[in-house]
């Protein structure tokens, strides 16, 4: 991890969380929007899936600083998460990739999902989507259209 810079990654996700829950009535939230490069390093279940819960052991993480820091960060929001006056106020989201520039919409062609779209166009087929979940079958057809 000696790639990210440790010195502002954890003191920073701390006071964002402190922040937070020091927020008069407790209204506000703090979302940490991860990756799955935290749990990647470790084995994944039989059929490939990726739990959706914090990992314990730090190897699952790929040995990437990027992921590795993610998996402390997650680590972090999950031990916030269980403090009395923190239940349901601290998330971890996995994100599989956001979009592009919002203003020219590039996006990096070489990233997963542009790489997804060209292989469509240029096979003129697509992937069988008829094992993948409701949620991203929404998400390929809105990008899709």
């Amino acid at each position: 991890m000696s790639s990210f810079d440790t010195m502002t990654l954890i003191p920073g996700t701390r006071n964002l969380i402190d922040f937070v829950r020091q927020s008069p009535g407790g209204s506000s939230r703090f979302h940490f929007c991860s990756s799955i490069a935290s749990v990647l390093g470790g084995s994944a279940e039989p059929q490939g899936e990726i739990k959706e819960t914090t990992s314990n052991d730090p190897a699952t993480a790929s040995p990437i600083g990027y992921s590795q820091s993610k998996w402390v960060v997650e680590k972090i929001c999950d031990i916030a998460s269980q403090l009395r006056d923190m239940v349901g106020r601290v998330r971890v989201l996995r994100i599989g990739q956001l979009c592009g520039d919002t203003v020219t919409g590039y996006w990096n062609e070489k990233e997963g999902w542009p790489l997804l779209i060209r292989t469509a166009q240029t096979t003129g087929t697509l992937p069988d989507l008829s094992e993948v979940s409701i949620p991203r079958r929404l998400t390929l057809a809105q990008m899709l259209t």
